[in-house]
């Protein structure tokens, strides 16, 4: 069964990661997503987020799966929203670096994803 989370939690989430991330100037939204909607923008399977970032004008929409489109095909982690908004956001900082080929894009996300987990470590001691 999907955690319930509200608009007003992930929101502010999104405030306290942005503060952590060091990414106070930038002006970035966090909104529900349902997952067609993030299929089509990230290109996969199984999203459970998506960074639309505009690097000049410092802005980002975060896009979250929606947990009532969460499916026994996403673990524990694929759950958990505020881990998804720590990836999402660090999107931002790797944003300016413009991977343009797939095997530097999957870099990134293997940096982002360690990064994550790091964090995410750090915030709940372990």
């Amino acid at each position: 069964m999907a955690k319930v989370i509200s608009q007003r939690k992930l929101d502010s989430l999104r405030r306290e990661w942005q503060k952590r991330l060091r990414l106070q100037d930038w002006k970035i939204t966090s909104k529900f997503a349902p997952l067609g909607f993030l299929k089509e923008v990230t290109g996969t399977e199984n999203p459970v987020g998506a960074n639309e970032s505009f690097v000049e004008a410092k802005e980002a929409k975060i896009h979250i799966l929606r947990p009532e489109d969460w499916d026994k095909e996403y673990n524990e982690r694929q759950q958990d929203v505020e881990d998804t908004v720590v990836h999402e956001l660090l999107h931002c900082h790797f944003a300016v670096f413009d991977a343009e080929d797939n095997a530097t894009r999957l870099r990134q996300e293997q940096v982002i994803e360690s990064l994550t987990e790091a964090f995410m470590g750090l915030k709940r001691g372990k």
